[in-house]
């Protein structure tokens, strides 16, 4: 009996240009945000202009990334109980590393709730009483902010960086980086460790599974998605 072919190992190719543009987009909607942060503006403009944001930004990566993504589910499909294995470890590990986290902020006189969780109660709740607000939020949310967040934070900051870095290096710089963008102020700093360690996972689990995209996209469309659903449930 001939043994399953094992999928190869998967190098770093040199970034697209497309890819290189859509880094740019997303830094700039980042610097936007950080702009308009406190200006007062009316939340009726920015949590819709936040969520089409997102929705967009999502679409286009499934273009400007469709050659990782393909060779990520080239990949799933030729070893599909590996990589569902991966991404339940991912998943499982993301929740224990939460809890791990949490508890050293406690231990050191921090709430772990930071502006990014209570920015999403507040989403939810401004969601509420419309089904287009309230479908724009699971999309944004659940699937299209995970994935614009992998495809830059995985898949251009470790998958697409030149050979002469380090892998470690690149997990190290682009978990903190995942870490210090979900933060909403310096005085949030502590809380790095939260959304580092996870970007620590989700980068680990990007190398294990020989750089397929699809198993951190997976575990972040789980996490992402059961917080929103658990949110929207409590509201």
């Amino acid at each position: 009996m001939s043994e399953a072919h094992e999928p190869t190992v998967r190098h770093r190719d040199s970034i697209t240009r497309a890819q290189v543009a859509f880094l740019v987009v997303y830094i700039g909607y980042l610097l936007f945000g950080m702009l308009v942060s406190g200006r007062g503006l009316s939340p009726n403009f920015m949590f819709p202009f936040q969520l089409l944001s997102y929705v967009v930004l999502g679409a286009a990566g499934l273009w400007v990334f469709r050659k990782e993504l393909g060779a990520g589910w080239r990949a799933s499909r030729a070893t599909p109980w590996r990589t569902l294995g991966w991404v339940a470890l991912g998943f499982v590990g993301a929740h224990v590393l939460l809890i791990i986290a949490s508890n050293l902020l406690f231990w050191l006189g921090v709430s772990p709730v930071g502006e990014n969780v209570e920015a999403t109660s507040r989403a939810t709740e401004f969601a509420k009483g419309s089904a287009a607000l309230t479908v724009l939020l699971i999309l944004a949310s659940s699937l299209c902010g995970p994935l614009v967040e992998e495809f830059v934070f995985r898949g251009t900051l470790i998958g697409k960086v030149p050979h002469r870095i380090p892998a470690w290096l690149c997990l190290v710089v682009s978990s903190t980086l995942f870490g210090a963008m979900h933060l909403h102020s310096f005085s949030e700093w502590p809380l790095i460790l939260d959304y580092g360690s996870v970007g620590v996972l989700l980068g680990a689990l990007y190398l294990v599974s020989n750089r397929n995209i699809l198993v951190p996209i997976a575990v972040h469309v789980a996490w992402n998605g059961s917080g929103v659903a658990l949110s929207m449930a409590l509201g």
